[in-house]
């Protein structure tokens, strides 16, 4: 009886995501992305204009946080655009809302 009450509350717990809001921020100065989820299990990965960042080659220009969050240690004007996270647990994907990302006077 109780493995059956874990699994039916594992299979109907929602996950939640909370998404980025958009920033404008000058040139040089440091930015956070959020990225937060209610599910420890979840796998987050960023993407940029629609493509997936290689958060693990660039991490003197950003870190992933505990929390799933992006820190921009210093923005750069290659660093505008459109950015969104994905968390992925098992073989389920969530995706959040975009947040578009302005450096400097660019609009």
């Amino acid at each position: 009886m109780f493995l059956f009450t874990l699994l039916v509350c594992l299979v109907s717990a929602k996950v939640n995501i909370e998404s980025p809001e958009s920033l404008k921020v000058p040139i040089g100065a440091p930015a956070t992305l959020n990225c937060r989820t209610n599910s420890p299990r979840g796998k987050i990965l960023w993407y940029k204009d629609g493509s997936l960042v290689d958060t693990e080659s660039q991490q003197d220009r950003f870190l992933i946080l505990p929390d799933g969050s992006m820190f921009f240690l210093s923005t750069q004007p290659e660093d505008y655009g459109s950015y969104h996270c994905n968390v992925v647990i098992g073989d389920e994907m969530y995706i959040s809302d975009p947040a578009i990302l302005q450096v400097g006077n660019k609009k």
